[in-house]
């Protein structure tokens, strides 16, 4: 199995699964912690599709600024 393709099959697991966890938990600081990580790993996602000014918006709105 390529190495790639297991990064980014793993990748789209965990941001899936930190999507179900945000809307699950019941603790909206819980909730606001998953919806930074979220974003954080939407911007390596972004990376990966080699869209850097996409990560970059993502990685300072998603990840930051909105957390």
């Amino acid at each position: 199995m390529n190495l790639a393709l297991l990064v980014d099959g793993s990748l789209i697991v965990l941001i899936l699964a930190v999507a179900m966890w945000t809307i699950v938990v019941r603790d909206s600081f819980a909730a606001v912690v998953g919806y930074a990580i979220y974003g954080l790993m939407l911007a390596l996602a972004w990376v990966r599709l080699a869209a850097i000014d996409a990560a970059l918006t993502e990685a300072a709105i998603g990840g930051g600024l909105t957390g």
